[in-house]
């Protein structure tokens, strides 16, 4: 198709797309720079006319809208169901922790007020574990994803 390659509104759309899609990554501008490349060519078969190149063009969008309507796309990607996800595991490993190692804890606090000598370090060791469990509750509960 050297008429659409040759077209000086075909090389100044794709100069301006070159120029505002290095926003996005390499492998989705060469995709996308691809597929409107493609779809050029099979919309205007033959040696079509310069009327109908931007004709065609103006069907395709300005540059801008089309890098825009695939940066609304690339937003929409459910990654805040996977940062959800990951919250949920780490309060869920909180609460084992607490449930775990908070009963023990009460035991040894007991054992202690009756005056048994060597349930002093067992109980320092099972306050920190069930200090860690809250702390990841409360994290799982707080956290905000970072990228948003």
């Amino acid at each position: 198709m050297t008429a659409i390659n040759d077209s000086k509104a075909v090389s100044s759309y794709f100069e301006e797309f070159d120029r505002l899609s290095e926003i996005l990554p390499s492998e989705r501008r060469v995709t996308l720079r691809d597929q409107l490349k493609s779809h050029l060519e099979d919309a205007l078969p033959g040696s079509p006319s310069n009327q109908d190149i931007v004709g065609e063009l103006r069907k395709l969008g300005t540059p801008a809208s089309v890098i825009g309507e695939e940066l609304q796309v690339a937003l929409a990607t459910p990654r805040a169901d996977r940062w959800k996800s990951l919250r949920m595991i780490v309060r869920v490993f909180g609460w084992v922790l607490v449930a775990v190692f908070g009963t023990p804890l009460v035991i040894g606090l007991a054992a202690l007020a009756l005056g048994f000598k060597y349930a002093g370090w067992i109980t320092i060791f099972l306050a920190v574990l069930t200090i860690l469990g809250s702390v990841l509750i409360y994290v799982g509960r707080k956290a905000k994803d970072p990228l948003s």
